[in-house]
């Protein structure tokens, strides 16, 4: 899940990329080759309704799926652009599964070879497996503006009524299972809980799976709208306690649960690795965390820090996404840094800062809502979270609960866990993917101990 950076930060600190063909079909691996790191990609091509498509994943960067919006084929070349993200690829089949080629973002070019991949699973000894000792049944749920919410609902089997709770996706487009590099990290989260006796309901972030909508014009608030509706639904079904009902947010997910708490009133919220500062301060944290965790040096990290800060501060100046528009052309015509962009350059990070969503997440401050909050909560992370840093975060949580109606508080942070609670070596998104873990067992145990107490 993304859990994860949002793309727009992704191509701030790092190249991307894509690629793929007919004899091409399948998945091919490559490695960029950088000057601080190693990024490695997986780029897989496909036939649909007769015509080549291409989608890029970025383990490195927790990025999957990302659609590429032209695949060519010449014999024995493969061409892959897209224009979005200025990025393009060639290369020539050299053996059936080996190209070499040159990968091209934003006026830089770096040689590439890919090699076809022989497919096999990665171990992921956490996903659930029959038999499964309770109940699971699809909905479709009623959200504003007439989104419809594709949903899972596992409840134990027995007499309830139960303690439930709905889960709620982080940062990018995310499936009912929360799927991550095949980790499925809300499925496991659901199939643990419901186990233990509380019911669990999850779903697809509206556009996604099942579920109606757009998520690229969707913002944190219209997430937690849907917080809101499927919490609503949750409390009416049969067996469930609507007095011990509650949010779980994954990162972005608790912003969402948060907000939806100050009008729907959960009866306990749990927060694993959400967000406890603003927007714009846990991007720029983050940035600078994982700069520092790749040891990127300081002649490359400080402009890019220094533009996101710029460009940052001067979307929190702006009272519209219009007077923010104006603002960014009027600094790209100004500032000397814009002079050595390419056009590429310049078009990907106008297409990162255009969207609502970024918009209205630089200024989102959770202390906000925290101050409104009264039920129980429980907040979790890892001390290995690069993403959100958890002694800061951790700190600005209890502090704006603190600063409000005080309800009850229970804080951990977690020894050699990253952000999506494994148990990690450095935290670095690159691991995600390598480490068999899901969600560490301490973590699923703690949650339900918790839940069961109050």
């Amino acid at each position: 899940m993304n859990r994860f950076l949002p793309l727009y930060f992704l191509l701030f600190a790092f190249p991307t990329l894509m690629a793929q063909s007919p004899t091409f079909e399948g998945s091919w691996s490559g490695t960029l080759q950088l000057p601080s790191l190693e990024l490695p990609l997986v780029w897989h091509i496909k036939t649909t309704q007769g015509k080549l498509t291409t989608t890029m994943d970025s383990p490195a960067q927790g990025v999957n799926g990302i659609p590429m919006a032209q695949t060519q084929v010449n014999s024995d070349i493969l061409v892959i652009s897209s224009p979005p993200h200025g990025l393009h690829f060639k290369g020539t089949l050299i053996r059936p599964d080996s190209i070499s080629g040159q990968f091209s973002q934003a006026g830089t070019t770096i040689p590439l070879s890919l090699v076809k991949a022989q497919h096999s699973t990665p171990q992921r000894p956490q996903t659930p497996k029959p038999p499964f000792p309770y109940e699971s049944s699809n909905h479709l749920i009623p959200s504003k503006n007439g989104i419809q919410l594709g949903a899972t609902l596992t409840k134990p089997t027995g007499k309830g009524p139960f303690p439930a709770l709905v889960l709620l996706s982080g940062s990018g487009p995310q499936n009912r299972n929360g799927t991550l590099m095949e980790h499925e990290f809300f499925w496991v989260l659901a199939d643990h809980l419901s186990r233990k006796g509380i019911a669990v309901l999850r779903f697809d972030d509206r556009g996604v799976g099942s579920s109606t909508g757009n998520y690229a014009q969707a913002t944190t608030y219209n997430f937690a709208e849907d917080a809101q509706a499927t919490m609503a639904w949750l409390q009416q079904q049969e067996d469930i306690d609507p007095q011990k009902t509650g949010l779980l947010g994954h990162s972005e997910g608790g912003l969402a649960a948060l907000i939806a708490a100050t009008t729907s009133g959960p009866d306990f919220i749990i927060l694993m690795a959400s967000p406890g500062i603003r927007g714009d301060r846990l991007i720029l944290n983050q940035q600078q965390a994982l700069f520092s965790a790749q040891n990127i040096p300081e002649t490359q990290s400080k402009p890019a820090r220094e533009l996101n800060e710029t460009l940052f501060a001067l979307a929190l100046e702006a009272k519209s996404m219009e007077e923010f528009a104006v603002k960014r052309a009027n600094y790209q015509k100004e500032a000397p840094i814009f002079q050595f962009m390419t056009p590429q350059q310049k078009q990907a990070i106008e297409a990162q800062l255009s969207g609502p969503w970024i918009f209205d997440y630089l200024r989102l401050d959770p202390k906000t809502y925290l101050h409104q909050i009264a039920c129980p909560v429980l907040a979790l992370n890892g001390d290995l979270d690069l993403q959100v840093d958890a002694t800061t975060n951790m700190e600005a949580i209890a502090q704006g609960l603190k600063q409000g109606k005080q309800p009850p508080l229970e804080k951990r942070i977690y020894p050699g866990l990253n952000h999506l609670f494994q148990t990690a070596t450095t935290g670095l998104p690159t691991e995600y993917g390598e480490i068999t873990e899901t969600i560490a067992p301490k973590v699923l145990a703690d949650i339900v101990g918790w839940i069961n107490e109050i």
